[in-house]
């Protein structure tokens, strides 16, 4: 994560808690800064966000976010999703979800999703262990 020397920008630390505080409770971005009581505005909570889950990413994403790449490795993903699930040759699943965010300043109207709230549809793939293999 980026420290600054800037007087008035939010500490590291709180920008990681945060980040972690939106993440464990999927609130909105606004409702951060009342939780944690420190003055942090919706739009540092959003870049919050998004530097924490950067970092994360850059630091755990090629350990831990891949595809099966071998024979064996795909063979042994087929047999824990037919131990789990009872389906026959299933390397991963994948789902979406509505993320649900604060209405955006710039082209508002794209974000509003069927049920009638802004959203950005996330897209996630996982193992049967719950290994995420692709988040975009």
């Amino acid at each position: 994560m980026n420290v600054t020397e800037a007087p008035t920008a939010v500490p590291p630390i709180i920008r990681f808690f945060a980040a972690l505080y939106s993440f464990a409770t999927d609130s909105y971005q606004r409702t951060i800064g009342e939780s944690l009581s420190i003055a942090i505005c919706q739009q540092s909570a959003s870049n919050a966000i998004t530097e924490v889950t950067r970092a994360v990413f850059q630091v755990l994403g090629n350990e831990w976010i891949k595809f099966p790449r071998t024979i064996q490795e795909i063979n042994r993903v087929k047999g824990r999703f037919m131990q789990a699930t009872r389906f026959s040759g299933i390397v991963e699943a994948i789902d979406c979800a509505h993320i649900a965010i604060l209405a955006p300043s710039d082209e508002e109207h794209n974000y509003v999703n069927r049920k009638g709230f802004h959203s950005k549809n996330v897209q996630m793939i996982v193992l049967n262990q719950h290994y995420i293999i692709f988040f975009p």
